[in-house]
């Protein structure tokens, strides 16, 4: 149990508002899994170290996840269908509902990814994940920060 699931990178909570994770990565804790969560026996969560290591509204929401009492793989879910399998046709069903300020943080990450391989691959530098996403959504507001005040006072 707890196996298959990165504490830090996937959206495994379930808040309906957030599902990622909001308490910053911290250092020699990149590749925590969920089963490092748990108890010696992991049929409970060891509290003493969620309350350690995260911010209270992850606790919160970690702490809601029930433990299965079957010891089960654990799995992502895709959770805009019912069997929980992503298929394009989802996709693109939620892609076309997202709002456009999720639309143009995602297109920016995706810029940001690509910008940060082509670093990697022809300047061998690497940067965290966490931080390509960051750089990019700060990026993306100073950008619609400056294209707001140019077309101030425009008229159309």
């Amino acid at each position: 149990m707890g196996t298959k699931v990165n504490v830090w990178p996937g959206a495994w909570l379930s808040l309906d508002n957030c599902r990622d994770i909001q308490t910053p990565i911290i250092l020699r804790q990149e590749t925590l899994m969920a089963r490092d969560l748990l108890g010696h026996d992991g049929s409970v969560w060891d509290e003493s170290k969620i309350f350690t290591i995260f911010q209270h509204s992850d606790v919160l929401a970690m702490l809601s996840i029930p433990i299965s009492s079957r010891r089960v793989d654990d799995e992502l879910i895709w959770h805009y269908k019912n069997n929980g399998i992503y298929d394009v046709k989802s996709g693109y069903h939620v892609a076309v509902e997202a709002d456009e300020d999720l639309i143009s943080k995602v297109a920016a990450a995706l810029w940001a990814i690509w910008n940060q391989r082509k670093g990697r691959v022809w300047n061998n530098v690497l940067m965290p994940a966490h931080r390509v996403v960051k750089g990019a959504i700060e990026f993306l507001n100073i950008w619609k920060s400056s294209r707001q005040n140019m077309f101030q006072g425009l008229i159309y």
